[in-house]
């Protein structure tokens, strides 16, 4: 690699960033469909200086950016004898006539996935909570659920930094996989490290994972990127892994030292009712970054900024409620203004 920034991080004022670009769409109301090109370039629009999205791979092996393992298909119900109903075209989306069968991504091509509609991908009781941002009809390709990583890197504002949530599954504590039989690890990696070395030029970029042999074999294969362990730790909200790597936020610390990664995406809500971690990785020279539903709240996000200061925030909603700019806009900004005050300054002649 021509430049290493796996374990460089330059001190600043909080990091801000944009969790699934504008915003979780499905559980809470935002201005574009989460995870999509738009949503991303709302978020970049709207002053955040990194963007928070998840990867995952196709069947066949194209990355792309999405939250969920699985999918679901609705499917017209047939007659109890095997004939087909006539339906009124008002109750052709009535859930009494739809069968809803998921899916994982990982068994649909990305032209396949490409061809679900948004009612496809939904819980039937949950509809999007989403502004309508085109007429009835065919959407814009940036609006579309499923777009590539490459898409993302190419397509996103330059100047907005990319926080690559590396989606792998896991065995959760209630002993349930989120998804089997799913792609070897190191396939995985190397897919989407070759889409992001590739195609990413000077972006930032940095990785994360709930995963910590995702996060240690990232670090290992390439030394361009930071890489970051996302932690659940002690919680009533999430159902937490059996990994007891990830089971507390000190236990994540400690292997995050251990395995010379550069920090730990903390869950907010863990930090609220015990913010020690924070300094144990500090006295470990770990950055700090925190995501959760409690970053909604504005209080909250002013306490990791001031009495905890973190270095990076993953949250909703970014730069809706106030007026903020990307901060290595400012910086390079700044830079030039400098320059030019140095530059316009006569030598006094001799």
């Amino acid at each position: 690699m021509e430049v290493s920034y796996s374990r460089h991080w330059k001190k600043r004022n909080t990091i801000e960033v944009g969790h699934r670009g504008a915003g979780n769409s499905f559980t809470k109301f935002a201005a574009a469909r989460e995870n999509t090109i738009y949503s991303l370039n709302t978020a970049a629009k709207n002053g955040a200086d990194y963007v928070e999205f998840d990867v995952q791979l196709t069947k066949d092996k194209v990355a792309i950016i999405y939250h969920d393992f699985h999918v679901l298909v609705s499917v017209a119900k047939r007659h109890p004898q095997g004939v087909p109903e006539v339906l009124h075209p008002a109750d052709m989306h009535s859930e009494k006539h739809i069968d809803y069968h998921e899916i994982p991504v990982k068994d649909l091509k990305l032209s396949q996935l490409k061809l679900l509609m948004l009612d496809h991908v939904n819980f039937p009781q949950k509809k999007e909570n989403v502004k309508k941002l085109v007429e009835d009809g065919e959407e814009e390709e940036d609006f579309k659920p499923f777009p590539t990583l490459v898409e993302a890197l190419t397509k996103v504002d330059p100047d907005v930094g990319f926080n690559v949530e590396v989606k792998y599954p896991m065995m959760q504590s209630n002993g349930e996989h989120e998804c089997d039989h799913y792609f070897e690890r190191n396939e995985f990696i190397d897919v989407v490290l070759a889409d992001l070395l590739n195609n990413a030029g000077a972006r930032r970029i940095m990785f994360s994972s709930f995963d910590p042999d995702i996060c240690s074999l990232i670090s290992m294969k390439q030394n361009k990127y930071p890489v970051l362990f996302l932690c659940v730790g002690e919680t009533q909200r999430y159902t937490r892994f059996q990994d007891q790597r990830s089971s507390t936020s000190l236990t994540a610390v400690n292997f995050a030292a251990g395995a010379d990664i550069m920090g730990v995406n903390f869950n907010s809500e863990d930090l609220l009712n015990d913010p020690y971690p924070v300094k144990r990785a500090n006295d470990f020279g770990l950055i700090t970054f925190v995501w959760g539903d409690d970053l909604d709240k504005k209080e909250n996000i002013n306490y990791f900024k001031k009495e905890l200061g973190v270095d990076g925030l993953i949250y909703d909603r970014i730069g809706e409620d106030e007026r903020r700019r990307n901060v290595f806009i400012v910086e390079r900004e700044q830079k030039r203004a400098l320059f030019k005050m140095g530059s316009g300054t006569s030598t006094p002649q001799r």
